[in-house]
């Protein structure tokens, strides 16, 4: 009982906040969700979903079509991009 007593404060410590200052940095293949709505409107193409990658930052790229199913884990790697019937993005997320 002892000895686990005198871990206690050890324990305790490795709960206590991590000093602020500048987050870390995301490994690479991670994504950044797009600061604004540069994309929504843009036509679907391939041309367009190589520029989401490159301003995402992300490894993986899904599409989602209208009333499609997806799966609901989350990718910290991967940028799903919503379009409508129209074929026009409709939203950027990460995920």
């Amino acid at each position: 009982m002892r000895r686990f007593l005198s871990l206690l404060p050890l324990a305790i410590a490795g709960c206590a906040a991590a000093p602020q200052g500048a987050p870390p940095a995301s490994p690479a293949g991670t994504c950044r969700q797009p600061a604004d709505d540069a994309f929504v409107g843009q036509p679907v193409s391939e041309e367009t979903g190589r520029a989401i990658l490159a301003a995402t930052g992300a490894r993986i790229l899904r599409w989602a079509a209208p009333d499609m199913m997806m799966t609901m884990e989350f990718s910290p790697e991967r940028v799903t991009v919503h379009y409508g019937t129209d074929r026009r993005i409709g939203k950027v997320v990460c995920g």
